[in-house]
């Protein structure tokens, strides 16, 4: 997804479901596994390199929200 549009759908609070498969979501939470967790999303969905590590990165950081 755009990273704009992202933007967007946070600032408007509209929730979109998660590419992100629930193996991916486990490396990711794992910060010393970061990498493994972006090329493995890479692997798994197609995008590029950019795309991949934003995907993660929001991940990661909406997780860190709910858990504090």
């Amino acid at each position: 997804m755009d990273l704009s549009l992202s933007l967007l759908l946070n600032r408007m609070e509209i929730e979109v479901p998660s590419l992100l498969s629930d193996r991916v979501k486990q490396i990711a939470l794992d910060p010393y596994r970061k990498i493994e967790a972006i090329k493995l999303y890479r692997e798994e969905t197609g995008t590029s390199l950019r795309e991949s590590k934003a995907a993660i990165e929001e991940f990661i950081e909406q997780s860190q929200k709910k858990w504090s």
